[in-house]
């Protein structure tokens, strides 16, 4: 595909990391972050709305579980999953375990998968409109878009890994160990695929505590690199779109993270490339088969494996010496055959 002379600019960072808040302040703006009938509802986790083009998530959700199902063929294989079909909804989960060198490769039917998606998200796109690709994803896949479509711009959102953990255990429960890991490969992988793009690091913490100072030095960024053109009266409404937009429970300590972690954030938010691609070998060495234990996340959204674990469970208390008899004693006394059985589950 030909590089176009439209304008892009992409949104990177760790899912629950303040993306959508960013892509909403853009698209105040007047970016455009896909057809309006496509874009993402907005939910209990996404008040205000995920500005998420539907075929941009859908087409990168592809793209990983392809390549996830290619490069960890023994997931379909593990009794975790009763449905192997809801296994293409965690993408985003086990994407960030690839190697770094199949992600950024673009296969031949991923390059047409992408084409399509590209030409479906423009049919919307007015003359002269900034375009704006937003996905946490994009943060894995975004060296297979840059061989499709010209990207002039990325902003980079990161935010303390407490948070992160914490916003990811109370949607997902997902455990701190798979929540810190994820959240340094997305950031790693994001960092890697910059480097040779336009980019801006923002601090979502940072940007909470000084709004007006950070919206200018967006605003400033974009001016430069995707000619935008703003006036003084969006300023006010879009401050108040993120003071709405905002979680502001942000951790005020790093405790409860590593030295090595804590050291990384400081990387990420200050931009020091090369001492993160330095940090990408061995990281990766070290929790590369934590996709293992991230896949029992995926299965506790199956009702599948929660009813076989429930009954295996209430098998192994009947049958039990002890806790067995105790049920039929009970059954006895209230006078319910059915009592401790799978079905009052």
């Amino acid at each position: 595909m030909d590089k176009s002379n439209e304008k892009l600019v992409v949104v990177l960072g760790m899912h629950r990391s303040g993306t959508s808040m960013m892509s909403g302040l853009l698209t105040m703006l007047g970016l455009f972050p896909g057809g309006e009938d496509r874009l993402l509802k907005k939910d209990e986790n996404n008040q205000k709305g995920y500005f998420e083009d539907r075929i941009i998530v859908e087409c990168n959700e592809k793209i990983l579980s392809d390549a996830v199902n290619a490069e960890f063929p023994e997931i379909h294989d593990s009794e975790c999953f009763l449905d192997k079909g809801t296994l293409d909804g965690f993408g985003w989960l086990y994407g960030a375990w690839l190697n770094e060198t199949l992600v950024q490769s673009c296969t031949p039917t991923e390059s047409k998968l992408l084409e399509e998606t590209i030409k479906i998200y423009k049919s919307q796109l007015l003359p002269h409109q900034i375009c704006l690709i937003k996905d946490p994803r994009m943060s894995l896949t975004i060296g297979k878009w840059s061989e499709k479509i010209k990207i002039n711009a990325a902003i980079v959102i990161v935010r303390n890994p407490v948070d992160v953990a914490l916003s990811l255990y109370k949607r997902d429960k997902i455990t701190t160990y798979i929540a810190y890991n994820i959240w340094k490969l997305y950031n790693l992988k994001a960092m890697i695929a910059i480097e040779n793009i336009p980019h801006m690091i923002v601090d979502y913490n940072s940007f909470t505590e000084n709004k007006k100072k950070s919206l200018s030095d967006i605003l400033s960024f974009l001016e430069k690199k995707v000619n935008l053109n703003t006036n003084d009266t969006v300023i006010s409404p879009v401050l108040a779109f993120v003071e709405k937009t905002l979680n502001h429970g942000n951790s005020k300590s790093d405790s409860g993270i590593t030295a090595d972690l804590l050291e990384f954030y400081n990387e990420v938010k200050n931009g020091n490339l090369k001492n993160i691609k330095n940090q990408y070998e061995d990281f990766y060495e070290k929790i590369k088969y934590g996709w293992r234990e991230a896949m029992y996340v995926a299965a506790k959204h199956q009702s599948n494996y929660m009813k076989t674990n429930y009954k295996n469970i209430i098998d192994r208390i009947n049958n039990h010496i002890i806790s067995g008899f105790v049920v039929k004693l009970i059954r006895i006394i209230k006078g319910d055959p059915t009592f401790g059985t799978y079905k009052d589950i």
